[in-house]
């Protein structure tokens, strides 16, 4: 698209709000704090789904990056594989499934985390040595 098309656009958009052809909704937002949790010095939100539920990463001065999902029952940290200094969950879907990235021995690997039965790896593609997976649908 041009420079030209896209100024076009935006004031074909903006006159037809200034004479009322469109009308422009009013964004109603809620805001949560999450409360930092001893002896985390940081969290990082990956994302959110539609039950309120939010995935990401807490950093923790002696244990590296750990993985996190909240539910109803509050903070649960996403243990991947024990011994390793970085996770991290990146996405999460509707029915609570989330994926991310951990330390695995000299590379990073995806995961796939449910409830139900916890985390698992998903393999590199052939001929890749790491893998990281960014959403889930």
């Amino acid at each position: 698209m041009t420079l030209l098309r896209a100024v076009r656009i935006a004031l074909a958009a903006l006159a037809a709000q200034s004479f009322g052809l469109v009308t422009a909704a009013a964004a109603e937002y809620a805001v949560t704090e999450l409360v930092v949790l001893p002896p985390v010095s940081s969290q990082v939100v990956g994302s959110l789904n539609n039950r309120g539920q939010l995935v990401g990463g807490v950093i923790d001065a002696g244990a590296g990056h750990r993985a996190f999902v909240t539910s109803n029952a509050g903070i649960e940290e996403i243990v991947v594989r024990p011994g390793s200094d970085y996770s991290a969950a990146r996405d999460i879907n509707d029915v609570g499934d989330v994926v991310g990235s951990s330390n695995r021995g000299d590379s990073i690997a995806a995961f796939h985390w449910t409830p139900r039965s916890g985390a698992r790896y998903l393999p590199p593609l052939p001929g890749d040595r790491a893998s990281e997976a960014f959403r889930i649908n």
